[in-house]
């Protein structure tokens, strides 16, 4: 092992092709529960009496479920549900587990990645450590995860020499 965290060599970076896939598994993972919404919202906007100063809960709704999938995912496993599928997962530049801080500005300033027509998130094809914006901006990287040694399998008979 090394003596200090500083020892350690950098994490690589994950490639861009595996966090495409990721991010597909993730757009997967998130259309039923917009498409249920999106469903709801049209419902109560043609069929209802409900007035229309109470329809934008269902965007704002919408925005939020999206907003705290990823930050609740980050946070708490350092990963999401598609990033774990391509066996990816974010760090800080220096290897540590992200903290609440960076899982926040890496969700906010996402969403301007994608604003300016995808161009923060394809400046991961051109930057050496394949850093996207919000990357940049949160102090993160994407990584392939280590896998953990799977422990030996017990026998279920225990075997004794006399």
């Amino acid at each position: 092992m090394y003596k200090s965290r500083a020892d350690a060599p950098a994490p690589a970076p994950a490639g861009v092709p595996r966090r495409c896939c990721g991010g597909l598994v993730d757009a997967a993972v998130l259309w039923f529960p917009l498409w249920l919404i999106s469903q709801t919202y049209q419902h109560a906007a043609q069929y209802t009496a409900v007035a229309n100063a109470t329809l934008w809960y269902y965007p704002v709704g919408a925005l939020f479920l999206v907003l705290g999938y990823f930050l609740l995912c980050f946070w708490a496993a350092g990963r999401t549900v598609g990033m774990a599928v391509c066996g990816l997962a974010l760090a800080s530049s220096d290897g540590r587990p992200i903290t609440f801080r960076q899982a926040t500005v890496r969700v906010l300033v996402s969403w301007l990645s994608a604003l300016v027509f995808g161009v923060g998130f394809l400046w991961a094809v051109f930057h050496p450590r394949r850093q996207t914006w919000h990357d940049y901006a949160a102090d993160t990287i994407v990584v392939r995860a280590r896998r953990q040694p799977r422990p030996a399998p017990r026998s279920s008979r225990t075997v004794t020499r006399r």
